[in-house]
């Protein structure tokens, strides 16, 4: 399967940091994997993409494809993340993660890096043809899962530790009237895209997985970072979610699907 890894990046400093550095981690994926960057923002100066590009590719042996689009104080994450996934249209899958992403060699208790875990995950949807996705998450709620990856009913979707999300529309990952919708949940907006195509009906969740992500606390009004303000989420891709699938009380925070969704219909 070729996997296409979609990744904004507004932050030179972080993505050499963390993503890059840990890279070697994932070299049980690496003959499946192409990293796909989209340069947002005044950091990513031509020497600053150069310089990234040239540490993936030739001391990390990793295939990369990149793009540049504008910066936005409110970043259009959405667009962001599909002029990465344009790199690639033909993937089988796309795997969304972020900048600050620091893949591990495993944990005390499972002695398994992240690129085995998520070798473990494509194999998962390469068995299980009508899986539209799956969410790589830590240990919080998921002890007893030990390393299975197992269908869920919760509806709350994030790229959390990766999230593989299947190409159902010939690269389109997200429907073309959310390209422009300020903020974030466009996990949410991808998988429910997904899931609305005919042959793919279930999602799963594998816990336990290694890869660590700095994460980002949403407040009301967020000024510091406007992506993580509740107010951009409420009225950008929680409003566009509610109108598309005509339920108007769904939130992020409820953890369901949307009643329009029709999921779990043929899952296991």
């Amino acid at each position: 399967m070729k996997v296409a890894f979609v990744v904004p990046t507004h932050q030179p400093e972080e993505l050499h940091s963390m993503f890059i550095r840990s890279l070697p981690h994932l070299i049980p994926i690496r003959e499946y994997l192409t990293i796909c960057l989209t340069f947002n923002g005044p950091l990513w100066t031509k020497a600053a993409q150069t310089c990234a590009l040239n540490e993936i590719q030739e001391f990390q042996g990793f295939s990369v494809r990149a793009t540049q689009r504008p910066f936005h104080a409110l970043p259009y994450m959405i667009g962001l993340r599909q002029a990465a996934a344009d790199l690639m249209r033909d993937a089988d899958l796309y795997l969304f993660g972020d900048q600050n992403l620091v893949f591990t060699n495993g944990t005390p208790m499972y002695r398994q890096s992240s690129g085995f875990r998520y070798l473990q995950a494509i194999q998962f949807m390469e068995r299980n043809s009508d899986c539209a996705y799956v969410m790589c998450m830590g240990s919080l709620g998921g002890a007893a899962w030990g390393t299975k990856i197992k269908p869920t009913t919760v509806g709350m979707v994030a790229t959390s530790r990766g999230l593989f999300v299947r190409n159902c529309y010939d690269g389109q990952l997200f429907p073309k009237d959310s390209l422009k919708i300020p903020g974030a949940l466009g996990e949410s907006v991808a998988t429910y895209h997904a899931l609305e195509w005919g042959g793919w009906k279930w999602g799963a969740r594998q816990f336990n997985n290694p890869t660590r992500h700095k994460l980002h606390k949403f407040v009301a009004n967020n000024a510091e970072s406007p992506l993580h303000s509740l107010t951009s989420r409420r009225d950008g891709a929680e409003r566009y979610i509610q109108n598309r699938y005509a339920d108007p009380d769904w939130t992020h925070n409820s953890q369901r699907f949307p009643k329009g969704l029709n999921y779990g219909k043929g899952s296991p």
